[in-house]
Formats: structure tokens, C-alpha cells, sequence
């Protein structure tokens, strides 16, 4: 089998690329997100009950089209509803910070389009779960279509870097900027996490680690996540549950 091309080290992504991009975030389902990938990826989401609890379950995810990503995040939750990685997508767009390239309507060239045009348009996939733009008008949804969608993965990751090319390696990068915390905290707990979890079962409650490390709880939950992932099903497995279970009295 041939060895699949990095997909950081390319000029341009396909639109699967970009949507597992800007809502996971994780630079392996980019990968299994490249044309003609076959690859499957096991993660963890969090799944959140009914009374405010929750716990992480595993999940494989196959080529994430639109439908599989939007399950997930209807499902188990993420660090943003696929609807807002959908709606920060458009605006991108509209603004021009990201640009687009298509074939409309069957032609045999990829043409640039135009911005303004993303004030009309939205992401729709087909049968094949191929993702695809058109007028978000349901009168006029298939008067035409753009599709083979390309994106430059410059301006892709201008908009939305990526975490292990922002003082990723620091450990002394500042916690937070503005009330935010910084993409390098981030990145630097989920590494952490991952060493704790290789060395053996949580020695406390998820909620007094996030303590220990300073961040904002968004930010823990997504280096938590992370770094489930990172370590594999098996050492991730004592640490899916919020805590170290209770003794039980006697």
C-alpha cells in the first residue's frame, strides 16, 4: 500500500480536510480525511447525560464527511457545535480571510469563488458523502453546485493554527491572553495528561487535575480528550471515568 502524503506538508486541502480541521482540530483525522483514504481513527468524545454528568466514549470515525461529523457533535459533544465549526467556516469565507476553489456545475476547471457568493451559499454532501456548496435557498438548492472544493492549507491554518506549531514545545508559555487561554497551554497539558496516563490510573477526581494545570475548562476538556486519544484505548480506559472510584465503607 502506498504511504499516504502528510497532509501538513501540501498547498491545498479538500473540504472534508478543512470541516475535520476547524471542529476536532486534530491533525490525524485530517489525514484519514485526504482523498482516497481508507483509514479509520479511534478518538474519544465526551458524552454528557441528561443530569450534567458525563464520562468519554470511544468512537471510530471512517472518512469524516458532513453527516459523521455532525452525529458526533449532536452525540458526544466537542470544544464547539458543528454548527458553529460551520458557521465560523462561512464567515471566513464571506470575509475572504479563506478562499475557495470549485467546479460549478460539471466544468473541467477549478475556478476561484467569489466571496460574496458564500453569503448565499452553504455545505451539503451527496450519497457519497462528497461535500459540495450550494445556494442555501431550498428553492434554489439545486439550480447549481460547486464541487472538487479546495482550500489553501495556509490560509486554513492562519485562521485556525495548528496547536503543535504555536510554542507547542513551551513549557513555560503564559496561561492565558486576554481571559483566553493560550493554544501553547493547551497543548502543553494535553502532553502532560498523555505522560499520566501512560504511567498508570488517575489518583484523583478529572475536576482536581484541571486544578493543578490552570486552564479554562474548555480548553482541559479538549486537552483531556486529546490525550485519550494520544495514549490509545487501552491505558485510556482507567481514565475515561471522571475519577479514581470511590472505596467502598464497610
Amino acid at each position: 500500500m502506498a504511504r499516504q502524503v502528510d497532509p501538513f506538508v501540501i498547498t491545498y486541502w479538500n473540504a472534508a480536510q478543512l470541516f475535520a480541521w476547524v471542529y476536532r482540530g486534530d491533525r490525524h483525522s485530517v489525514l484519514i480525511a485526504s482523498d482516497g483514504s481508507h483509514e479509520l481513527r479511534t478518538f474519544f468524545e465526551r458524552h454528557k447525560f441528561t443530569n450534567g454528568e458525563y464520562t468519554w466514549v470511544e468512537r471510530t470515525l471512517g472518512k469524516p464527511g458532513l453527516s459523521r461529523l455532525a452525529v458526533a457533535a449532536a452525540l458526544f459533544g466537542a470544544s464547539q457545535s458543528f454548527d458553529e465549526a460551520k458557521a465560523a467556516i462561512l464567515e471566513a469565507l464571506q470575509a475572504g480571510r479563506i478562499r475557495a476553489w470549485g467546479i460549478r456545475d460539471g466544468s473541467d476547471e477549478l475556478r476561484l469563488i467569489d466571496p460574496v457568493q458564500w453569503c448565499d451559499l452553504g455545505f451539503y454532501e451527496d450519497r457519497h458523502e462528497a461535500i459540495y456548496a450550494a445556494p442555501q435557498d431550498i428553492e434554489r438548492r439545486f439550480s447549481f453546485k460547486w464541487t472538487g472544493l479546495r482550500f489553501l492549507k495556509a490560509e486554513v491554518l492562519a485562521e485556525w493554527p495548528d496547536p503543535l506549531s504555536v510554542l507547542a514545545e513551551s513549557d513555560e508559555a503564559p496561561l492565558s491572553i486576554g481571559g483566553k487561554t493560550t493554544i501553547a497551554a493547551e497543548n502543553a497539558c494535553r502532553k502532560k495528561l498523555a505522560t499520566l496516563m501512560r504511567n498508570g490510573p488517575p489518583e484523583k477526581p478529572k475536576a482536581d487535575y484541571q486544578k493543578d494545570f490552570g486552564i479554562g475548562k474548555r480548553a482541559f476538556d479538549r486537552a483531556w480528550g486529546n490525550a485519550l486519544a494520544d495514549v490509545g484505548p487501552e491505558l485510556a480506559a482507567p481514565w475515561i471515568k471522571t475519577g479514581p472510584k470511590k472505596k467502598s465503607s464497610e
